[in-house]
C-alpha cells in the first residue's frame, strides 16, 4: 500500500512539471512572435544601404528569381561601396509572378529577413544561390537555410514566412512599381530619374554625375566606371531587363 501511495504523488509531480514547462515554452513562442509582429508593423521603409539622408538615392525594383536582377545585385552593392557617404541604395520588391513561380514567396521571405535587420545578407545568399532554389518545388527550406547563414533567428523567420506576415509590404511595393509603369526587372531610378542606359558603366556614370551635382566634384572617389563589377564578368557589363509575360 505504501509503494502505491508514494507512486501516485510522483506521477502527479511529473505531470505538474511537464505542464509548467509546456506553459513556459508557449509563452516564449508568443513573446518571440509578438516581437516579430511589432518589428513588421514598424517596418515602414524599404531595405536600404548607405546614409538614410543621402542626397543621391538609387532605387531598384527587383525580383529575386530574375537572372538579370542577380546580375545587377553586385553592381549596386559596388556603387554603395564606392559612395558610402553620398549614396543610398534602396531595394523594392517587384516579383514577376507570371514568369517566376517562386518570386512572390522570395519577396515575402526577404521582408521577413528585413524584419530582423538581416535583409542584405539574406539578399546576397539568395541571389547567389538563385539557380538552386528556382527549380525546386518548394523553396521554403532553402530560404530558411539562407536565413541561418545570415545569422537570423530561423524559428522567428519561419513563423513569419509561414504566416505570410509581410505580404502587405510586398504588395505595397508592387502597387508603387505599377504606378511608375514598371513592367520588367531590374528597373533603376537615380534621384527619381529612370535609368535607360544599356550598360552598368553608364549607370555608374549617372550616379557619379548625381554625386558631383549634390556634393561637389571633390566627393567623387578616384575610380572610373570601368572599375564597376559587371553583371556577368564581361567587359561591357551589358544591362538586361526581364519582362513579365502577358
Amino acid at each position: 500500500m505504501s509503494d502505491q501511495s508514494s507512486a501516485a504523488p510522483n506521477w502527479q509531480k511529473w505531470i505538474l512539471v511537464l505542464g509548467v514547462l509546456a506553459i513556459v515554452v508557449a509563452l516564449v513562442v508568443v513573446v518571440r512572435v509578438g516581437k516579430q509582429q511589432d518589428s513588421i508593423q514598424n517596418q515602414s521603409a524599404d531595405p536600404f544601404k548607405g546614409p538614410e539622408d543621402a542626397k543621391v538615392v538609387v532605387e531598384e525594383y527587383s525580383d529575386f528569381q530574375c537572372p538579370a536582377c542577380a546580375g545587377a545585385a553586385p553592381v549596386l552593392s559596388d556603387i554603395a561601396k564606392q559612395f558610402p557617404e553620398q549614396v543610398k541604395v534602396v531595394y523594392n520588391d517587384f516579383p514577376l509572378t507570371r514568369t517566376h513561380r517562386h518570386a512572390y514567396a522570395a519577396a515575402v521571405a526577404g521582408q521577413c529577413a528585413d524584419a530582423q535587420d538581416g535583409f542584405w545578407a539574406w539578399h546576397d545568399f539568395t541571389f547567389a544561390a538563385q539557380d538552386d532554389w528556382s527549380t525546386v518545388q518548394d523553396p521554403t527550406g532553402a530560404f530558411t537555410s539562407y536565413a541561418a547563414s545570415a545569422g537570423l533567428d530561423v524559428d522567428v523567420f519561419g513563423e513569419c514566412v509561414k504566416g505570410n506576415d509581410t505580404v502587405d509590404l510586398v504588395d505595397e511595393d508592387i502597387r508603387e512599381g505599377e504606378s511608375l509603369n514598371i513592367s520588367g526587372t531590374p528597373t533603376i531610378f537615380v534621384n527619381g530619374e529612370r535609368f535607360v542606359g544599356d550598360s552598368y558603366a553608364i549607370l555608374f556614370d549617372m550616379v557619379s554625375a548625381a554625386v558631383s551635382e549634390a556634393y561637389g566634384q571633390e566627393a567623387l572617389l578616384p575610380v572610373s566606371s570601368e572599375d564597376v563589377e559587371t553583371s556577368d564578368g564581361s567587359e561591357e557589363g551589358e544591362l538586361v531587363s526581364e519582362q513579365n509575360d502577358d
